[in-house]
């Protein structure tokens, strides 16, 4: 049995809560979170902030009570030192990291003034947002939106700073691009082979290609 906890908002770090001996399974970082530099995939979490954290993933609260162990990092502050103890190849070890900005793959706003977008050849291309699915499905998008988005919405986190999540949204009308208008919302993962690592690294590529094929 597993409990997924997110608890990106505080540090960055998505965590899978296995419920064993007292331990908690850090099972996928957030490769932008300042969390990296210390935490590893597969190390098992024992204590944070001075407190150990259950089979269930919880620490003592008030009054003989318990709460999930993520109510302490949302006590913390950007910059703020967060202490863990963890077992690492059957090792104990006591390491801490600064606590840092959340760097989520769907951003909820955008510091752009304009939405970023790229034409080709009558293929419309958009990195993922949070104000590009209420265009697109409303203001009840979570309810709208394809699974599969919403997914990227929820639990996605950069690899590295500055990814993004980069869409084919819309397919204009135009001889060349007949049979292709069913295309929607679709994820950009290659250009010609080589994996898109952001919008401009899209426009980048397509500015740059000599093939005379795109793939």
């Amino acid at each position: 049995m597993h409990l997924r906890i997110n608890v990106s908002l505080c540090i960055g770090v998505s965590l899978d809560i296995a419920l064993l001996h007292f331990c908690s399974f850090c099972f996928q970082l957030d490769g932008g979170g300042p969390a990296k530099a210390v935490l590893q995939k597969g190390d098992i979490l024992l204590e944070i902030g001075g407190k150990r954290i259950a089979s269930d993933g919880t620490v003592a609260f008030r009054n003989g009570e318990r709460i999930l162990f993520t109510w302490i990092l949302s006590q913390m502050f950007v910059g703020d030192r967060c202490s863990v103890k963890l077992l690492r190849q059957n090792r104990e070890r006591r390491e801490s990291f600064s606590v840092g900005k959340l760097n989520l793959l769907v951003p909820a706003n955008s510091d752009l003034r304009r939405p970023q977008y790229l034409i080709v050849g009558g293929l419309v291309f958009v990195p993922l947002s949070e104000p590009f699915l209420k265009s697109e499905y409303g203001e009840d998008f979570e309810s709208r939106a394809p699974v599969r988005l919403l997914d990227k919405w929820q639990h996605g986190f950069q690899s590295f700073p500055g990814e993004q999540f980069v869409l084919l949204s819309h397919v204009l009308a135009h001889d060349v691009t007949v049979g292709y208008e069913h295309l929607h919302n679709v994820q950009v993962q290659q250009f010609n082979g080589t994996s898109v690592k952001t919008l401009k690294h899209l426009a980048e590529l397509v500015e740059n290609s000599t093939e005379e094929y795109w793939r």
